[in-house]
């Protein structure tokens, strides 16, 4: 016979949000790399036009393009992983608390903690459009999209955070009536 307790068809939509926004956050982090290579890869001869400038000075280092793109590269590469490893670890904790395994508080403390980084940025984002001219779009002109789309990462990561504090109230209180019962 199944539960159709109030609280157990509460626990369950809970449940269901956790399991989508988990699988959200990870996908997001997926587009945010593709985004950020295709970006890169576009923009090449500009942005290495800006980091040039300073190097510009060091006559005596002789650096090629092809190098420095390297270098380039791998550096957004290392950002890029650990970008997608700490996404991937708070997402897959929160399918795996959806499933009713126990995660820990650490990542609801991660999800924190890149919601303030990614407010952060969708406001310095969201000036930068308000800023730039609208014929001039380039590398440096953010769009009102991207700033949507930072925005809906914030809102998927705060509607985590509400589902796995309302599936561990819930499994709370079922647990306190099974032990009142007893």
């Amino acid at each position: 016979m199944v539960n159709n307790t109030e609280r157990r068809i509460a626990l369950r939509r809970a449940e269901n949000t956790l399991m989508v926004v988990g699988l959200g956050i990870i996908l997001f982090s997926a587009w945010s790399a593709v985004r950020t290579v295709g970006l890169v890869l576009l923009y090449r001869t500009k942005i290495l036009t800006i980091i040039k400038k300073p190097l510009g000075e060091m006559d005596d280092v002789p650096i090629s393009d092809n190098t420095l793109f390297g270098i380039l590269l791998a550096m957004v590469g290392i950002f890029l992983l650990f970008t997608i490893a700490l996404r991937l670890f708070i997402g897959l904790s929160a399918m795996a608390e959806a499933r009713g395994k126990r995660s820990g508080i650490f990542y609801i403390l991660l999800t924190v903690f890149l919601i303030w980084v990614n407010i952060h940025f969708t406001i310095d984002t969201f000036l930068k459009v308000v800023a730039t001219p609208a014929v001039d779009y380039e590398l440096e002109s953010p769009t009102f999209a991207g700033v949507f789309i930072e925005l809906t990462s914030v809102v998927m990561m705060i509607e985590m955070m509400i589902s796995a504090v309302r599936v561990r109230k819930y499994r709370k209180q079922e647990r306190q009536e099974v032990s009142d019962a007893a």
